[in-house]
């Protein structure tokens, strides 16, 4: 079976290899369908004829897709499209040699499709994927030399070049005359960032400066000319300005005359080519100066690599709700020819604060407004900013917040009964504390201990032996994990206690050539924790560099805070009804209280239930309702904000009388049955008896 196109189709009818079962042969009850010779209608999804009526199994082509045997509309979840015609499944499609490729990279799999390249405006994630994402301004174009080396000798020949971010080769520029030479250059040569190999200018009068290189950020010399770098001045003294001299240092002989002198320099940087010369210095040089001794010629030697020092200026933003962009300077010191990037993120766990307090508890019920925290954005009372500003860990800062009406930290600190303390009357005492000013003291005296506990956890290293929890184990990184020494415990359930204790692991992905990243599949509105490693052309031998680490959350995801699934309802006694829900599969952050608000004619009341509440029963009890018909929503409310309000749910509250009634005659009328079946057994046994 094969899929053609319509051109396909039309020469092979033309040239009589097929019979075209297409035409008016075919009965009008098959409309555009193709039939067989007996003139039944094929399938929809056959094309050019079939060989049995109605059977996407016998069709001679395609008119869409073929997948093992079968024409299809669309490929089948887990295949993908391929060449136009068939569905191909992950594994045929990453076997598929690519002959344009010059690092022989695979196909990719992009929108549902087994495709050569990425399209355009994506790029491949890294040099082994096999998935696309888009780029971050213009794509990277690699173009290459057959020969090596490129020769640009006019402006025709450097259009060749137009376009292009990597050149895999050398640059041979000889271009003698010409008009506007650099703003040509420049025009299709701009964009240039890499030069594998090396650059050579010869002859080029035209040019007075190199400004056409305006976006050249490396040259890394893979292809050296004979004696590379041999451009050393051998020059005994040193100018006014102090540049272009030769650091000095004096060897005396050795004692034994059988041993060759020698010295061990110290203090030189790595990856880095020092010219060498000896020089001997002998009694007749120190009267004359006009006499010289014996001296070495210039020899030339580049010291080994060490490891890059950390990236600079790590910056994170999100861009959705699954996903976070991580943008990055190159090392300062990268102490080699800097190959690749190593990121690495992991899911921090929420605060014990938020686990810790009851959210619909007087004097903590969160404000709607209050729930609304951009991602990456620091919210803070009475000065909590400031230090969220010094610490990498400012999202995780514990907030104190309050409920409207009920007091302010200014109404509980300061009394404006005892202003006036001199009066007549002789001095005046304090007025004795309200409830809302004790509990305001309490929940003070706990949010010191647990700001306590996160400045030691963000701030202070622990000793090495102390057990780490809150980052695995990171090679080559300056930064030790940090345990979590919490004062508070937690007097709520072990699912909750699970949750914040959850080690979660890290995941790693390898960036070629780039400072940029885009890391996918992320929880919506959760906090990660984000490392990058620079790692040169020695890192399989000394290892990558420290990590730079940066905090970010991604965004909420519309309707993640949504209840899924039907409310359900139980009758309880004493006016009582018992509300269950579903809670959301996948927040954003956590969910922090649901609200539930009902009625009997209008939904004019509020029912709060904490997260800790719901996890303990599973549900929330209405409780002392008056008799009559009722319906209820809920809202669940998480570190984001508020979810949507479910479907009404209808129930009913009988009068209390009515249920007693009701619960009399559920307990009477199973007694009523059994006294009369066991009255029918007794006089069924006297008349037996009688007889």
């Amino acid at each position: 079976m094969y899929l053609w196109s319509e051109l396909q189709l039309q020469c092979c009818i033309l040239a009589g290899t097929l019979t075209d079962t297409r035409g008016p042969s075919c009965p009008s009850a098959c409309g555009k369908r193709a039939c067989t010779e007996n003139n039944e209608c094929c399938h929809p999804e056959c094309l050019g004829g079939c060989t049995a009526p109605d059977d996407e199994a016998a069709c001679v082509a395609c008119k869409h897709y073929y997948h093992e045997g079968v024409c299809v509309t669309d490929c089948p979840p887990n295949t993908y499209r391929f060449e136009g015609w068939r569905c191909v499944d992950r594994d045929f499609c990453a076997t598929i040699p690519n002959a344009d490729s010059f690092e022989l990279e695979g196909f990719v799999i992009h929108d549902g499709e087994c495709m050569q390249e990425c399209p355009s405006g994506f790029i491949r994630n890294d040099s082994l994927s096999m998935y696309c994402i888009p780029c971050e301004g213009p794509c990277p174009k690699i173009c290459e030399e057959d020969k090596g080396t490129k020769t640009i000798d006019s402006v025709t020949s450097a259009q060749m070049l137009q376009g292009c971010t990597i050149f895999k080769g050398n640059l041979l520029i000889n271009i003698r005359r010409g008009n506007n030479i650099a703003s040509e250059l420049e025009n299709f040569m701009g964009l240039i960032e890499v030069v594998t190999g090396y650059i050579k200018i010869r002859h080029s009068h035209a040019l007075v400066s190199l400004s056409f290189f305006k976006s050249l950020r490396q040259i890394l010399g893979e292809d050296q000319l004979e004696g590379p770098y041999k451009n050393v001045t051998e020059y005994d003294g040193q100018d006014a300005c102090g540049s272009n001299s030769w650091n000095m240092v004096d060897v005396d002989l050795p004692a034994n005359k059988d041993m060759e002198p020698g010295i061990l320099l110290h203090g030189l940087k790595p990856w880095t080519q020092y010219a060498i010369y000896v020089k001997a210095v002998t009694l007749t040089m120190v009267d004359n100066d006009h006499i010289r001794g014996a001296k070495s010629d210039i020899l030339y030697l580049r010291t080994n690599a060490s490891v890059p020092s950390i990236p600079l200026d790590v910056i994170s933003a999100s861009n959705s709700s699954s996903q976070l962009i991580v943008k990055w300077n190159p090392p300062s010191l990268p102490n080699g020819n800097l190959s690749y990037y190593i990121v690495r993120w992991q899911q921090q766990p929420q605060d014990a604060y938020l686990y810790q307090h009851n959210y619909c508890s007087k004097g903590t019920r969160l404000r709607p407004q209050e729930t609304q925290v951009r991602p990456g954005a620091v919210t803070s009372q009475q000065g909590d900013l400031a230090l969220r500003r010094l610490s990498p860990r400012a999202d995780k800062l514990p907030v104190r917040k309050y409920t409207e009406g009920v007091f302010d930290i200014e109404e509980v600190t300061e009394n404006p009964k005892t202003e006036s303390c001199n009066t007549p009357k002789g001095p005046c005492c304090a007025c004795p504390k309200t409830e809302a000013e004790k509990q305001a003291e309490k929940e003070e005296a706990e949010y010191r201990k647990v700001f306590e506990n996160f400045l030691h956890n963000s701030i202070f290293v622990p000793r090495p032996d102390r057990k780490r929890r809150d980052v695995g184990q990171i090679s080559n990184t300056t930064l030790s994990g940090r345990s979590r020494n919490s004062t508070v415990t937690d007097p709520f359930n072990s699912t909750d206690s699970d949750d914040r204790e959850t080690d979660y692991p890290f995941f790693e992905s390898r960036v070629d050539k780039k400072e940029r990243t885009v890391i996918s599949n992320l929880k919506p509105f959760t906090l990660y924790r984000i490392d990058i490693h620079s790692c040169n052309h020695e890192a399989e031998k000394l290892g990558c560099s420290a990590s730079n680490f940066v905090f970010a959350r991604t965004m909420p995801a519309d309707g993640a805070d949504d209840i899924p699934g039907p409310i359900t309802w139980e009758v309880k006694p004493d006016n009582t009804i018992f509300l269950k829900w579903p809670e959301p599969e996948n927040p954003n952050g956590l969910i922090l209280t649901y609200e539930i608000k009902y009625g009997s004619q209008v939904e004019d009341q509020r029912e709060c239930v904490s997260r800790q509440d719901y996890r303990k029963h599973g549900g929330a009890k209405l409780q002392k309702l008056t008799p009559g018909n009722y319906t209820a929503r809920i809202q669940a409310t998480s570190l984001s904000g508020n979810g949507s309000w479910t479907e009404p749910v209808f129930f009913y509250v009988q009068d209390k009388a009515a249920y007693d009634s009701h619960a009399h005659l559920v307990i009477a009328l199973p007694i009523a049955i059994v006294l009369t079946v066991l009255g029918l057994a007794l006089t069924l046994y006297i008349i037996h008896r009688k007889r």
